[in-house]
C-alpha cells in the first residue's frame, strides 16, 4: 500500500479520538496559564495593568485588589482543575468531576457574554469589567468548556456504534 502524502491531510485537522486527546490538553494549558497568572498576582504583580488598584477593576470588577491567599487559592484551583481535564483517572467520580468542571466554566461564560456576572458574585462589578466580560472574559470561559467537553465520554470516536 502506497504511502499518503502529507499534502493530502489539511494541517489542521483534529478528528475522532485525536480531538478527545488533544482538545483537552489545550483546555488544561488555557487552566495552567491563568493558574500561573493568578500566582504572579498573589505575589504583588500588577500584570497586565499599570497598578493593583486598576488591577482590580481589570480583572475583578471592584476597586481593591483581593490579597495573596484569595489569589493562591484560585491558582490553586486552576492548577488541580488543569490536572483532572488530562488526568486519566476514570470511573464515575472522574467524570463527575470533568463535567461539573464543564458546567461551572459554561456557566461562567454564559454569564460573562451576557454580561451578567452580578447575578454569580456578592458584588456589583464595574462597568469596565463587564465590558470586558462581555468581549473576552465570558467567551474564553465559554471555549475552556468545550475543550473540557470534547474529553468527556460520548464524544467523537468514543461514542458507542449504532
Amino acid at each position: 500500500m502506497p504511502r499518503r502524502a502529507r499534502d493530502d491531510y489539511p494541517a489542521a485537522m483534529i478528528t475522532g479520538s485525536s480531538a478527545t486527546r488533544v482538545l483537552p490538553r489545550v483546555g488544561s494549558a488555557v487552566l495552567a496559564a491563568a493558574a500561573a497568572l493568578h500566582a504572579v498576582w498573589a505575589a504583588g504583580s500588577a500584570w497586565p495593568a499599570r497598578d493593583r488598584r486598576e488591577l482590580a477593576n481589570l480583572v475583578a470588577g471592584t476597586d481593591e485588589f483581593p490579597g495573596p491567599v484569595p489569589c493562591i487559592a484560585v491558582a490553586g484551583a486552576l492548577t488541580l482543575a488543569a490536572a483532572l481535564v488530562t488526568s486519566e483517572a476514570g470511573g464515575a467520580r472522574g467524570r463527575a468531576a470533568r463535567a461539573a468542571l464543564t458546567v461551572g466554566f459554561a456557566v461562567r461564560g454564559v454569564a460573562g457574554a451576557a454580561g451578567a456576572t452580578r447575578v454569580l458574585v456578592p458584588w456589583t462589578p464595574s462597568d469596565r469589567f463587564v465590558a470586558m466580560d462581555r468581549r473576552f472574559y465570558g467567551p474564553l470561559c465559554l471555549v475552556i468548556a468545550a475543550l473540557v467537553a470534547a474529553g468527556l465520554p460520548g464524544r467523537g470516536s468514543d461514542r458507542p456504534a449504532s
